[in-house]
């Protein structure tokens, strides 16, 4: 707390002078003038919140303060502000204070309290000073206040989170730190100039109680003061956060950060009341628009231009289209929503003139990302799909480098467009072809295409149609080497060298390598599922081929753009590849093996938009399976809304694979499909947007069933998958199970088992053998929530797989705390009050009520606000002496223990069962009488230990502290810490020195009694009457 403390913003004696001594100029010394002139505006907007502040604390003692420079001069002032802030009463002060020495007493009284009992470091102020009426030192003054008990001292909700670093060292960095974690899109740097234009005070008034302002990001920033005043304005009323500072002030450049600090202090412990008129959030960036009519070609004359917007996500708002034509003229849009999952709207128009057209896509009055959207609009064009091309420079086979060759493009009937024609090398460079276009004089849409390639290798010819490829483009051509392979109709002209050929061939001989042997899997080369980004990886499979011959690779985007494709061999049959698209649109995949293409190539892969998704999916049916077999897979939604699953067989299977989901709750679900045939399965998962997740398709390898495994004999058992169920389970602890596969039929390693939390991802799991086929498993989970496991042999789920379990939250009494004057020090007859928050203690019933524990007196208990549940307020008139504390859950109350119970060593440690600490009470003789707990006692705290086991629960050191036990007669209670020598006083006990001896019966009897447990590991000392 010191650290806190020693953070001065001490502004008064900054001085204007640059390096030399003088200053800089005489604008800046006027402005230092000004600046330090004692109607500075900072001074006089630090001097008004400062005395708003002290008013609203005096609120509950009847009194005001109008002039903060003089009315703290007799002391009674700042007597009452100290006795709110404190909670400590002043008894012995001058009521009416005439004389000088009766004022100077009244704040000598009060500025030593403050540093001795409160541990506040004033530095070079005196009594004197707040009786003259020092304005500066007195302001000081109120500051230092201010730093303790509304910044340093209050705890904060959510503040571990930027605590964890250990940083923050000042209340500003306390109070900046808690801001910035709080708001979200939305971060500032200082408590001055970021807050002027009022965005920040509405982010901050949004992220307390959301709804309240929910388009601050939208505020017009050249309207500072109306913007702060509505933000403040819905903070007091909704919040009950008084304005400190007003508007005006909160916009003005040179508003004083102390100021500031003050007011926005009171944010952390803000609560939102009921029947706020919350506003339902937006977030336009949510918001999807694509389609052709949002392309920058494409797009014709008097054609529908047609695109879809879609919503999902972003919450409530309304649809607004405009479509500007380069005349300045708004063409009409119609959106018409269509009530489906995606929350989609399909909106369509049609242009009217050439030219780049411009259109506004906005939700809630916001623009979408992207928006606008350059569209550009040519004349009429034709069909691309009915342009046709043919010749022997788009033959696979029979071209030759360095020789002439070409192909005819036929565009009749296609309607108007031109033509345009990309070649690559092998290399991926489109320059090095060099190519001629020319149109046939004697044929109507007929163009003549000829180049000559000057590498041998594979080349990419790309044909377009107004600006879309046509049918079959990419074509893949082969060039040979120059004098090398002739065509096959050449050879066909020759028999004699054919036959040649054939007589020199072995009946045994085969060819070296067989590139209709060659296969590929893997998700890169599936037709749809790839979105832009991810990374789209798939394996050649060689083995039947002949190994060692030369892969080649090539991905040809949209456009005719080479994409680079990495290449790694596992083996020598097995090639892996991988390639990442980086536009969406369709791409090709040749793979060539020892210069052929292999089965299936070239692959045609529709890539996606790019997007984020919470969705996680995981399980063995992702991976393997069993034909006739379910293969199970389980998904996580997270929130994300309805999924479709469609599991796609292994090349010529003929059809969908049948599946079944069946929702278990919460977000989760099982997945099952059943495979007909062996072979590659592409089970996608297709998100709320009609696309796929990430990651999907999954590749799963069906293999055909092996009799002599038996995945159904397999059983587990344990806690940790709730199988009977899952009684012990604790956070932080192992929460463990057993499996027994000595029936499975196969060896130990076919065994698979994985966890994962609520939120799909990974947690680690442990597998050890304990005998044939028996294995002990656990895993440690760390946070509440969900956990599926996953137990699979040979790829194959287990009976009763998924397992789930649900790990609550733990409650923690110890973190529910207790304060106000109501607990610290009640006066007979007059109303008090005190709090109990129980917001970090977890899950729990809602307190109702607070006993007195010696009279039976059950108080009403009122919640504070609906901000933030377990927040609690008892309110309670004393009508006579007490003689014992309250009874609540929390560490060290009652602060009285049995008799029985009373074990200490000279450490002042005893280790007990957490739920008999928490309530301990006391036993007295049946006589008339009663015990009470120490007036003033620091508070024990407990050290978290193992679950399960038997925690410390450890006093503060009592060196220094007031025991007292009373009594109406001399009655035998034990207090339940060490703290001092007992004597009998005249009301009864009363400690002294720091060897406590508590009292014990009317005939002396030996202390502790011979039934101490055993094995306690404690010391007792004797206690007997005095």
């Amino acid at each position: 707390m010191s650290s806190f403390m020693d953070d001065n913003f001490d502004r008064y004696d900054y001085d204007y002078y640059d390096d030399e001594g003088g200053y800089t100029d005489e604008d800046e010394m006027l402005g230092a003038d000004r600046d330090l002139a004692e109607d500075a505006e900072w001074k006089i907007i630090q001097k008004n919140t400062f005395t708003r502040w002290v008013n609203e604390r005096l609120k509950d003692s009847n009194k005001y303060v109008t002039d903060l420079q003089c009315d703290l001069a007799d002391g009674l002032k700042l007597l009452a502000l100290v006795e709110t802030l404190s909670g400590h009463k002043f008894r012995h002060a001058n009521k009416r204070p005439t004389f000088r020495t009766q004022k100077l007493e009244n704040v000598t009284m009060t500025l030593k309290f403050l540093e001795e009992q409160e541990g506040l470091r004033l530095v070079n102020i005196d009594s004197s000073d707040i009786v003259d009426c020092k304005m500066k030192l007195i302001l000081g003054l109120i500051w230092t206040l201010i730093l303790h008990y509304s910044i340093a001292m209050p705890m904060w909700e959510g503040e571990d989170e930027y605590l964890k670093d250990g940083k923050v060292t000042t209340p500003r960095q306390r109070l900046m730190g808690w801001i910035n974690a709080k708001m979200s899109g939305k971060r500032v740097q200082n408590f001055t100039t970021d807050w002027n234009d009022g965005t920040a005070i509405g982010a901050l008034v949004d992220a307390c109680a959301p709804g309240l302002c929910p388009d601050w990001d939208a505020w017009d920033r050249g309207r500072p003061v109306e913007n702060c005043t509505e933000a403040m304005d819905a903070a007091e009323q909704w919040m009950d956060v008084p304005q400190l500072i007003r508007p005006e002030e909160m916009a003005n450049p040179r508003v004083d950060e102390k100021a500031m600090m003050t007011y926005l202090a009171q944010f952390p412990s803000a609560r939102l009341k009921p029947g706020a008129p919350l506003k339902p959030r937006t977030n336009p960036e949510r918001v999807r628009a694509y389609g052709p009519g949002l392309e920058s070609q494409g797009n014709t004359v008097g054609a529908p231009a047609r695109f879809t917007v879609e919503t999902f996500g972003a919450g409530k708002g309304q649809l607004d289209v405009a479509v500007v034509s380069p005349l300045g003229t708004r063409e009409p849009c119609e959106a018409v929503f269509n009530n489906d999952r995606s929350l989609t709207y399909s909106c369509s128009y049609t242009p009217t003139v050439e030219g780049e057209h411009r259109v506004h896509v906005l939700f809630a009055q916001q623009e979408v990302p992207g928006s606008p959207f350059a569209v550009g609009v040519e004349t009429s064009v034709g069909d691309p799909t009915r342009v046709t091309a043919n010749g022997p420079g788009i033959e696979p086979h029979g071209n030759e480098a360095g020789k002439r060759t070409h192909f005819s493009i036929f565009t009749a009937g296609a309607g108007p467009g031109s033509i345009g024609c990309v070649i690559l090398d092998p290399h991926g460079q489109r320059d090095s072809v060099k190519l001629r276009v020319s149109q046939k004089s004697d044929q109507q849409g007929a163009y003549l295409v000829e180049y000559v390639p000057r590498d041998d290798g594979l080349h990419s010819v790309n044909v377009f149609f107004a600006g879309q490829q046509i049918p079959g483009s990419p074509f893949g051509v082969e060039v040979a080497k120059k004098g090398g392979q002739q065509k096959p109709e050449q050879q066909a002209e020759k028999p004699l060298q054919a036959q040649r050929t054939q007589q020199q061939q072995s009946s045994a001989a085969r060819p070296a390598h067989q590139p209709h042997l060659a296969y590929v899997t893997g998700r890169g080369v599936q037709r749809r599922g790839v979105r832009v980004g991810q990374k789209a990886d798939f394996r050649v499979h060689t083995e039947k081929a002949g190994p060692g011959a030369d892969c080649q690779v090539q991905v040809i985007g949209p456009g005719g753009s080479m994409e680079p494709c990495r290449q790694d061999r596992l083996s020598e049959a097995v090639i892996a590849c991988d390639y990442r698209p980086v536009r969406a649109g369709r791409h090709t995949v040749i793979v060539k093996y020892a210069g052929s293409e292999v089965p299936r190539s070239p692959f045609t892969v529709e890539v996606g938009p790019a997007a984020e998704t919470r969705i996680r999916a995981f399980g063995p049916g992702l991976e393997a399976g069993w034909v006739d077999e379910p293969a199970i897979f389980s998904v996580e939604t997270n929130g994300e809304g309805e999924l479709d699953f469609v599991v796609e067989g292994p090349p010529g299977h003929g059809g969908e694979v049948h599946v079944e989901a069946r929702d278990k709750g919460g977000g989760a679900m099982d997945v099952a499909y059943y495979p007909s045939r062996a072979g590659e399965h592409a089970v996608h998962i297709i998100g709320p947007d009609g696309e796929d997740i990430a990651a999907s398709p999954y590749m799963s390898n069906i293999g055909e069933r092996r009799a002599q495994l038996r995945p159904e004999l397999v059983s587990a058992r344990g806690p940790g998958i709730g199988v009977p169920d899952s009684q012990g389970l604790a956070l932080h602890s192992v929460a463990a199970f057993a499996v027994d596969a000595s029936a499975s039929g196969g060896p130990p390693d076919l065994l698979r088992v994985t966890v994962h939390n609520c939120r799909g991802e990974p947690v680690q799991a442990d597998c050890l053998p304990r005998g044939p086929g028996l294995f002990q498993c656990g895993y440690v989970p760390q946070a509440p929530g969900r956990y599926t496991t996953s137990i699979s042999y040979s790829g194959v789920s287990i009976p009763g797989s998924p397992f789930r379990v649900q790990l609550a939250e733990p409650v923690r009494p110890d973190l529910v705390r207790v304060g106000g004057p109501g607990v610290k020090r009640a006066v007979r007859r007059k109303p008090t009050v005190f709090t109990v928050d129980s917001s970090r203690a977890g899950p729990g019933e809602t307190l109702t009520l607070v006993r007195l524990e010696a009279t039976g007196v059950e108080l009403p208990v009122k919640r504070v606000g609906t901000g933030t549940p377990g927040l609690y307020r008892v309110e309670y008139t004393r009508r006579r002496r007490p003689r014992s504390r309250w009874r609540s859950p929390t560490p060290g109350s009652p602060r009285v223990a049995r008799r029985s119970e009373c074990r200490w060593s000279r450490t002042s440690t005893w280790t007990k069962s957490t739920c008999s600490v928490w309530s301990h009470t006391c036993t007295v003789t049946p006589t008339r009488s009663s015990a009470s707990t120490p007036a003033r006692w620091s508070r024990p705290s407990i050290r978290p230990s193992l679950a399960a086991l038997p925690r410390p629960w450890c006093p503060a050191e009592p060196a220094g502290q007031s025991l007292r036990c009373r009594c109406a007669a001399r009655a035998r209670a034990c207090t339940s810490a060490p703290t001092g020598r007992a004597r009998p006083g005249r009301t009864g006990w009363k400690s002294r020195t720091p060897d406590f001896r508590c009292p014990a019966r009317r005939s002396r009897s030996k202390w502790p009694p011979a039934a101490t447990p055993a094995g306690s590991g404690l010391t007792g000392q004797g206690c007997g009457r005095r």
